[in-house]
């Protein structure tokens, strides 16, 4: 079999899974779904990008491909923090729709001489509701001033899903390890092991989870060490919970849901 007949082969490949995409799409779009059908749904869309994005990759239809990767990074994110469908994500499904339906007449300009420069605009990802999604995360506070502690994760019990407290760094990390949360939230100066020592043996398995330290130190060494682990965020002690409530959603708008 020659190359061009593998261009033609794996071109009528992607116009069937977009078709699938298609009626996956307009199912969604017709029936109220409860939350395990909805991501059950949401699980079939993202293999339905995985797969369009390897033949695309096949053909070279890098821009597709491209939007695929994207789309798939999207699905993934809403899979792992539990973010349902809403309005504005069928209304993201249907203009998805719509841009896969650009590409068919391409299908037919395939051949090792084809370039990858149809104009389309991939549609931007749906707008999220933060608070909804923070409330569908889980939190992992290290701090070992007990009072604080308390006073401070009542607080982040109504901002978020599911608080885990520890007293020091060895016990957080023996959580962290344990129920692997989206969020971690540290002092730094506490005994047995200290929050920089946590975060970077943290560091070490999961380099994206994102960081916040809460302490007393407004020292510069400190501020250099936490940012050589990545830290997302640094608040000197005593916390002002307005501020602190708009960290928590930047941190989860660009940290968590970066797809640009």
């Amino acid at each position: 079999m020659g190359r061009e007949s593998w261009y033609d082969d794996v071109g009528e490949e992607i116009q069937r899974v977009i078709v699938l995409f298609q009626n996956r799409r307009q199912e969604l779009s017709r029936q109220l779904l409860d939350e395990e059908q909805c991501f059950g749904a949401l699980h079939e869309i993202f293999r339905i990008f995985h797969n369009l994005k390897a033949l695309a990759e096949f053909c070279y239809y890098d821009l597709l491909a491209d939007a695929c990767n994207r789309w798939e990074d999207l699905l993934y994110l809403m899979r792992e923090y539990r973010i349902a469908f809403d309005a504005s994500m069928l209304q993201w499904l249907e203009e998805v729709g719509e841009y896969l339906e650009k590409w068919s007449p391409e299908f037919e300009m395939r051949g090792e001489n084809w370039e990858d420069k149809r104009p389309f605009t991939v549609p931007p990802r749906p707008a999220f509701d933060v608070d909804k999604v923070l409330k569908r995360i889980d939190l992992l506070f290290v701090e070992d001033d007990e009072r604080l502690r308390t006073h401070m994760a009542r607080f982040l019990r109504r901002k978020v899903g599911t608080v885990y407290e520890a007293s020091d760094g060895e016990e957080g990390l023996a959580i962290f390890r344990s129920k692997n949360p989206a969020l971690v939230l540290t002092d730094i100066q506490m005994p047995r092991m200290n929050g920089l020592e946590m975060v970077e043996a943290i560091r070490k398995d999961h380099p994206d989870t994102p960081v916040i330290f809460l302490t007393a130190f407004q020292e510069m060494p400190f501020r250099l060490k936490a940012e050589r682990l990545h830290a997302n965020g640094y608040f000197v002690k005593p916390v002002n919970f307005d501020g602190f409530s708009d960290e928590l959603k930047k941190v989860v708008s660009f940290y968590l849901l970066k797809l640009g």
